[in-house]
């Protein structure tokens, strides 16, 4: 990657029990971006934390994410079936960011074609 003339400061990381989270300044020349990069594990024997659970803590720490005065990324494998518009879910997530920001645009990549997705906004 192309450092020069590059400035990246980590503002927190850390985790909740349903995700972990690093949110990060990127400066460059007159421009600042905060980007926010979420891991939500998915559910297993290891990890019996629901969806629910992980959309409960989300949706609290994004209140506070999106009153930054830089533009926000926010990007992470959030192992939701964001590709199914009736996962409840994936309505779930969407209602976040689009009451969050008032009409998030976002792009979509799949990390495992028809099942889950990973998100930026």
């Amino acid at each position: 990657m192309f450092k020069e003339g590059f400035n990246v400061t980590l503002v927190t990381s850390g985790s909740k029990p349903s995700f972990q989270y690093a949110e990060w300044i990127l400066a460059w020349q007159n421009n600042r971006i905060r980007l926010v990069i979420v891991y939500h594990p998915p559910y297993s024997k290891a990890n019996p934390i629901t969806n629910s659970t992980f959309l409960d803590e989300f949706e609290e720490d994004i209140e506070t994410v999106v009153l930054c005065t830089e533009p926000l990324c926010i990007a992470g494998d959030f192992n939701l079936h964001m590709d199914i518009p009736s996962d409840i879910y994936q309505q779930r997530m969407s209602n976040i960011l689009v009451t969050a920001a008032h009409k998030f645009p976002h792009s979509c990549q799949w990390s495992h074609p028809g099942f889950n997705c990973d998100q930026s906004w």
